[in-house]
């Protein structure tokens, strides 16, 4: 064979072998990076996470509990408890006929009671009415006992009659009492020269105790009707004259 036959299979032969050689070489690195690929995904890899993206969730270990954010079921709220037993505060005692002011808070079964002058006084119904106030109602039956004393006729009298009564009811409900009036009238039918006045007196009383002769039995007979009552502590007797 001569050397011109012999040239061109030389160089046919060499690129194969080239061709070889670079086949192999891929071959090898394409099977490494693979193996590198692989050995990302074990758990004891090192390889630093990119920035920005989520680390993966750990790896529970065996016979570990798994982390859990439910609420916890039948956990109540602390609540405020209000202490059991707490007093209201203490209203000062206060007497009968003490001055107090407006709006003044007192004590069950007492009043404050407005004199002319504007002033107040406590009054207690289950006690004496103090003096300033039976003064008060005092005059206010004297002004009528005036009136009744020049009447000139029954109609007027029987008028009066009804003021008082009128009187009398005004008072019980500011006082909280129960106000019994004695007072003589001069100048009316029943008994010529007058008598003594017990009243305003239920109806079923017998007229012989709101009508007496003397001031003594006209006060005999008025204690005598409060004595006899379940409440008798809430009776006042006021005697004019």
């Amino acid at each position: 064979m001569s050397l011109i036959e012999i040239a061109p299979r030389m160089v046919r032969l060499a690129a194969v072998a080239l061709l070889t050689t670079a086949l192999t070489t891929a071959l090898i690195g394409g099977v490494s990076g693979c193996a590198t690929l692989a050995s990302d995904t074990r758990p004891e890899s090192t390889h630093t996470p990119v920035a920005g993206m989520p680390k993966p969730p750990p790896v529970p270990v065996a016979g570990m509990p798994k982390p859990s954010n439910s609420p916890v079921i039948g956990t109540s709220k602390p609540t405020h408890v209000p202490v059991v037993g707490t007093s209201k505060p203490t209203i000062a005692a206060r007497a009968p006929g003490d001055v107090v002011s407006a709006g003044t808070s007192l004590r069950k079964g007492q009043l404050a009671y407005k004199l002319a002058d504007g002033s107040f006084v406590v009054v207690d119904k289950s006690q004496p009415l103090p003096d300033a106030v039976q003064s008060v109602i005092l005059t206010e039956i004297q002004t009528i006992q005036t009136k009744w004393d020049r009447a000139t006729s029954g109609t007027e009298s029987g008028n009066l009659g009804v003021a008082l009564g009128r009187v009398r009811l005004r008072e019980n409900a500011a006082t909280g009492k129960r106000i019994v009036m004695i007072f003589f009238t001069k100048n009316d039918a029943p008994r010529p020269g007058g008598y003594w006045n017990i009243g305003p007196m239920p109806a079923n009383i017998d007229l012989r105790t709101q009508q007496s002769w003397t001031r003594a039995s006209a006060i005999g007979y008025a204690r005598e009707f409060v004595a006899i009552q379940k409440n008798s502590e809430i009776f006042s007797i006021i005697i004019s004259g």
